[in-house]
């Protein structure tokens, strides 16, 4: 007879957190190995870290290529796991979006940690963190049950506090990571408190089961109820907000960014917010997808999605630093996802995963170049740096002018089609719901978009059309990995724009079942 209060550790049952597992192993194994190795192997723990990626991008593959046949687990006691993660498409299409998040960060800090003999000393927990944020990232995806989700949120969130402060002799890095602390903290304590009264009202905690409580509560017309339930509402969306960088919960964006070390912004740019929508998509779509509720939450969205956009990209003309000009950018984009999350189906939106992917490389490739050619006492590039950087690194400037062009969305790049699919469901929302507002927020976001292109081109001038500056002060891109990093970026950019629809039907393909 079974032992019931032990846990079946069936292979079926590992293969749905495999990617996770190995990935936390290979997190450990470098922290310990980064504890045993002299500082000038350092080169070792690179290769540590990137194979642990690797072997967990292979498992996340190949749960993708088994996500029409769910993998169910076997459990032989009262907690069943299948609550709580899953190992659909979706989870593993957006793990792979982390890992080559995680991958081209780990490329782009090699020359971030040789500056300095101490940061070099700490090569192993630097990466350590990398793996374990991503670790958390890919819980988020998962989850199937808001407890859940928060540890994952809490996993990613601690390593980034730690991260963003990394350059410890730099007042500005300590600075952020104190702002990124506190603020984030506060944004916790309201989505935990969000969790709370929602597992008041539905009496659980899992996605599935709120939705079919939520029906209940409709169906008897409990008002008391549906009170605390749109509160319950209301802080989940403040705390999701906070972690997307939504306007008017962006102000730590701008600071946090400028002094984070510039591969750690990178990641956060891009791994935060990806695991912030994955987590909003299967959290809204599911739970509160009631037709009663929908018209309410939907409203507040369309809100926040016209005040990101609109006061993203218009902050960013004003910006003088390329960190600060890309983190007000970073604020706008994902106004345009929020377009992809109202026009979501039942399922999911493919819309947004393929706007995360292009979203990836662009925006990582962006703050790499901007790694690579920035000023070493500060980490950062001002837009009088970028007078006449094509005459000097020519093939800097034209990675660099590859991602602006993309992130204004000129064709026939990535990020061009990553707002036409956008777009295009707003418009066919529009078109089959008859919801008016839909069509207005697509035009304010194509209007935003043309604000964006004068911001974004303004670089490229600056690159090739001014001479340099008396007071421009250009680091040497000295950094091999670092340029691989972003060089592979500037490809896969260019892939995905001339060749966009492999990614479009594998997106497709792993929405929520």
């Amino acid at each position: 007879m079974e032992n019931p209060g032990i846990l079946n550790l069936s292979p079926h049952w590992l293969s749905v957190i495999l990617p996770e597992v190995v990935l936390t192993v290979f997190a450990l194994a470098v922290l310990i190995a980064g504890a045993l190795l002299r500082r000038e192997q350092h080169a070792l723990l690179t290769r540590l870290a990137l194979l642990g990626v690797a072997c967990a991008s292979y498992a996340s593959w190949s749960l993708w290529h088994k996500s029409a046949d769910p993998i169910q687990p076997s459990v032989t006691m009262g907690f069943d796991f299948r609550a709580t993660l899953v190992a659909d498409g979706y989870a593993q299409f957006f793990n792979l979006i982390f890992l080559v998040a995680a991958a081209l960060a780990i490329l782009m800090s090699d020359e971030f940690l040789q500056q300095d003999k101490d940061r070099l000393s700490l090569t192993g927990e630097y990466y350590a963190l990398i793996l374990l944020a991503t670790v958390g990232m890919m819980i988020m995806a998962a989850t199937n049950d808001l407890l859940v989700f928060f540890l994952g949120l809490e996993t990613l969130s601690l390593a980034l506090y730690i991260l963003a402060g990394f350059a410890r002799t730099k007042a500005f890095s300590l600075e952020a990571a104190v702002k990124y602390f506190l603020l984030g903290s506060f944004a916790t304590g309201f989505l935990l408190y969000g969790i709370a009264l929602l597992y008041g009202v539905t009496q659980s905690t899992n996605i599935r089961e709120v939705a079919q409580s939520i029906t209940t509560i409709f169906l008897t017309q409990s008002s008391d109820r549906t009170l605390l339930l749109y509160a319950s509402i209301a802080l989940l969306l403040i705390g999701f907000a906070f972690k997307a960088a939504l306007v008017p919960f962006h102000q730590w964006t701008p600071d946090v960014y400028e002094g984070a070390p510039t591969p750690v912004t990178g990641f956060m740019a891009v791994g935060a917010k990806a695991a912030a929508f994955a987590a909003v998509l299967r959290v809204f779509n599911v739970a509160f997808a009631h037709q009663a509720l929908t018209p309410h939450w939907t409203a507040a969205v369309w809100i926040l999605a016209v005040l990101t956009m609109t006061v993203g990209n218009v902050a960013a003309i004003a910006q003088v630093s390329l960190k600060r000009m890309l983190a007000y950018s970073s604020i706008a984009h994902a106004g345009y996802l929020l377009i992809g999350v109202l026009s979501a189906k039942p399922d999911g939106s493919g819309s947004v995963l393929f706007y995360l992917t292009a979203y990836t490389f662009m925006n990582l490739g962006a703050f790499g170049w901007v790694a690579l050619l920035s000023r070493r006492d500060s980490g950062d590039l001002t837009l009088d740096d970028c007078n006449g950087i094509a005459a000097r690194y020519p093939i800097a400037a034209v990675g660099m002018a590859i991602f602006m062009f993309s992130l204004a969305g000129i064709p026939p790049l990535a990020g061009f089609w990553a707002k036409w699919y956008v777009f295009r469901d707003g418009v066919e929302y529009y078109m089959t719901k008859q919801d008016v507002r839909l069509l207005w927020l697509v035009i304010i976001g194509a209007l935003n978009s043309v604000i964006a292109v004068f911001y974004y081109l303004r670089v490229v001038v600056r690159m090739y059309m001014q001479e340099p500056s008396a007071r421009a002060a250009v680091g040497e891109p000295t950094s091999r990995l670092t340029t691989l990093a972003s060089a592979a970026c500037a490809l896969a950019v260019l892939a995905l724009g001339l060749l966009p629809g492999r990614v479009w039907e594998m997106a497709v393909r792993s929405l929520i079942r």
